[in-house]
């Protein structure tokens, strides 16, 4: 048995998932990390640097100065090159994480017709390189024949397991192979499966942004109708720049996004965007967004524009970066952007590239656009590109955009090379990239118990050829849908303002004493939860007021029905709901202290000789022809016989009724005990107080009883008016006041 195991995962994602089937157990972790993390870990070089992405794309800039590019497609300006650079890097990377060559592709006849492009790319990777070289760096291109294993690394541990969904490169797997010199390596691939039958809904939509509402209803119908929990959702957004009008209308905070929040609205980013556009347009209306966008008129006039095609020192680099940084208020930006200052005056100033300063303002430009704030507060509903599903399961899966331009997704990898000349090379072909593709998807899929996918069905987009492919027996839904009602507001709510008249005897439905309280306070919200079942809808991260009594319940519970109530038994029964929801983190460690007092009452009942009896005791009865239901958190068996019933109260305003308050009760839990309970000698029912360890006796019950009867005669009816209550202090956090007009 291997005591030292490294797990290694596709994603971070992917390891908190692992994670969290273990939270239950009670077992040591196993060290876990990503893949990408593993890489960097497990090899290294000897005096070189692995370049940044911004110092390799200025060297490339540098080199191609006097080559003509345009036969490649891109275009030598800087602005523009910083951009499409990115096609000549994954070039060279793709060759060398294959170990091949450009020389290699010469023997392919079906490159002919690009002999000129190849001898181009062969010009540039060879003075790239060289330059690479030359000032002690290397870059991913060259890194494949220039690393070294760390043993230190490895040393760690007994055994590497790697868990895997995709396809390894060539030099991928030769590091591997040399790890496995070192240690016993374990590689962990899911089996493709064949087409099952998956229950999913297929439905073309008119309108990209009605994409939005469809995500909404279906996660209702997934969680009010199939159950599932919104934790184990996942919508996957293939085009991952839509999550931007995901969360424009998230006002109820449902969503999690894994991407992060871009900071498009920022302050930083419209100065810079301002300045940058005005300076290279120079046309003076757009002048007028100085004033409009408030910008610091001196950082513009004496410090950027007179300097915008000089080059500048690190002096007045840094004085440029403060004033911009000045106008930025929030500080998780700035923080971010005191980061990027540090990266970029090592970069600019410690080379001897002689930049200009508007060259120097496009790559911050570039970099600002990079920034993205976490979705700390972020709703249950998770949001995902499609790379980071990798080794996740979820139980509801919904995507959208399954269209065929997003759905497989292009690489740029393709840019230069034919499918014929990859083939002949042994490299990865755009044919295998969408076959990778199609197994991440139907990797998600086969784990879902309900799948919802649309489309945008207009003139200018079609349905992706994977829907097909992946699901051949099933017939698209092509019922028509108006989501637009779900995204956009309407009136039609209003109708509930009119009566509500209905034949029907309320003496023939079972009644919870909390069912017969909402009914006592308002009719028409006992309508609408228990006869037209509207339930409230509501899954954002945020707990809702309830839940927090429902923890302490639960845990009160488990460990009275043990009998292992202990304040350390406690503390770790409370801990396990606190990395379930940040909110309750604070609440329920307040709780850990409060019950303290708890702890120490019920080491006083047990010296008295009380004995709990029951705990979570479920009764249904009839009483005056009606039926009557509940739970009882704990009934106590005391001396002599005698019994006592207890409900917990985790509220801090608790109050008992007396001989002035009670004819006004709607609360009659208490009542409902006492007489699912008449076949024992009841000594006493109340509440027991968790704030203050005590327990309120109900002191009025025998009138409260009696009350009762009269409330219970009144529900033998024919027909009821569920109209709304006069008390509108009740509407004040009724979940349907907006239903009701009186929002």
């Amino acid at each position: 048995m291997h005591d030292k195991i490294l797990l290694v995962f596709p994603t971070s994602r992917a390891i908190r998932g692992y994670v969290s089937t273990l939270k239950e157990t009670n077992t040591f972790l196993p060290k876990s990390i990503s893949i990408g993390d593993f890489f960097q870990r497990v090899i290294f070089t000897t005096n070189k640097k692995l370049i940044s992405s911004e110092l390799k794309t200025i060297y490339l800039q540098q080199v191609v100065q006097d080559i003509d590019i345009k036969a490649l497609g891109i275009n030598s300006d800087f602005n523009s090159f910083l951009k499409q650079s990115e096609y000549i890097f994954r070039f060279f990377n793709e060759l060398a994480s294959e170990f091949k060559t450009i020389e290699d592709l010469h023997n392919a006849d079906t490159y002919a017709h690009y002999l000129d492009h190849l001898e181009i790319l062969q010009i540039i990777q060879n003075n790239y390189h060289k330059l690479l070289i030359d000032n002690g760096y290397i870059d991913q291109s060259l890194l494949p024949t220039n690393y070294e294993i760390n043993k230190d690394y490895l040393k760690q541990f007994d055994k590497i397991e790697i868990i895997h969904e995709g396809i390894f490169s060539g030099f991928e797997l030769k590091v591997i192979q040399d790890i496995s010199k070192v240690i016993e390596v374990d590689i962990q691939y899911k089996e493709k499966t064949p087409i099952k039958d998956y229950d999913v809904q297929i439905v073309p939509i008119n309108q990209k942004i009605l994409q939005v509402a469809f995500i909404k209803q279906k996660i209702y119908e997934m969680i009010t109708i199939h159950n599932i929990d919104p934790s184990k959702i996942v919508v996957v957004l293939p085009d991952e720049s839509f999550h931007a009008t995901l969360a424009l209308f998230d006002d109820e905070k449902y969503f999690n996004f894994a991407m992060g929040n871009d900071i498009n609205q920022s302050k930083i980013k419209q100065t810079v965007e301002t300045i940058n556009k005005i300076l290279i347009n120079n046309e003076p209306k757009d002048k007028d967004k100085l004033d409009l966008f408030n910008i610091n008129q001196d950082l513009f006039e004496n410090l950027i524009k007179p300097n915008w095609n000089t080059t500048i020192n690190k002096e007045l680099f840094l004085n440029i970066l403060e004033q911009l940084f000045l106008c930025e208020p929030n500080e998780e930006i700035l923080e971010k952007l005191n980061e990027l200052k540090i990266s970029l005056i090592i970069l600019f100033f410690t080379q001897q590239l002689n930049l200009k300063l508007k060259d120097m303002f496009k790559i911050l430009r570039n970099k600002i656009n990079e920034i993205t704030l976490d979705d700390t507060h972020g709703g249950k509903i998770t949001i995902l590109g499609l790379l980071e599903t990798r080794a996740v399961q979820y139980d509801g899966v919904i995507v959208v955009d399954f269209n065929d331009d997003k759905i497989p997704k292009r690489s740029i990898k393709d840019k230069f090379l034919s499918t014929s000349v990859k083939e002949f090379a042994g490299l990865p072909t755009s044919a295998n990239r969408e076959e990778l593709q199609k197994y991440y998807y139907k990797n998600l899929f086969d784990a879902a118990v309900k799948i919802a996918i649309c489309y945008v069905d207009d003139e200018t987009s079609t349905k992706s050829r994977f829907i097909s492919e992946i699901f051949p027996k099933i017939k698209e839904d092509d019922s028509i849908y108006d989501f637009s009602k779900i995204l956009y507001k309407t009136k039609e709510i209003k109708r509930f303002q009119k009566e509500i008249i209905k034949d029907i005897d309320l003496s023939k439905r079972s009644w919870s004493a909390t069912s017969l309280k909402n009914y006592l306070q308002c009719k028409r919200k006992y309508y609408f939860n228990y006869i037209a079942k509207i339930k409230e809808h509501n899954i954002s991260l945020k707990p809702a007021g309830y839940e927090l009594g429902d923890i302490i319940h639960k845990v009160l519970e488990n460990l009275m029905k043990n009998n292992t109530l202990t304040q350390n038994n406690l503390n770790n029964e409370l801990a396990k709901y606190q990395d379930k929801n940040p909110y309750l983190t604070m609440e329920l460690e307040i709780w850990k202290r409060k019950l303290e007092k708890f702890i120490k009452a019920e080491e006083e009942r047990i010296s008295k000789g009380y004995i709990v009896f029951e705990v979570e005791k479920s009764f249904e009865f009839e009483y005056k022809g009606i039926t009557l239901k509940g739970t009882i958190d704990r009934i106590d068996k005391l001396n002599e016989g005698k019994y006592e019933i207890l409900d917990y109260k985790t509220s801090s305003n608790l109050k008992i009724d007396t001989d002035k308050t009670y004819e006004k009760s709607c609360d009659f839990q208490l009542e409902f005990y006492f007489l699912s309970q008449r076949d024992k000698m009841i000594e006493n029912v109340g509440y027991y107080d968790l704030n203050t360890a005590t327990v309120k006796s109900e002191i009025m019950l025998e009138e409260k009883i009696k009350l009762l009867d009269i409330h219970l005669k009144a529900l033998k009816t024919t027909q009821v008016n569920f109209d709304l209550t006069e008390d509108k202090t009740q509407c004040l956090y009724c979940p349907y006041k907006i239903m009701c007009g009186r929002e």
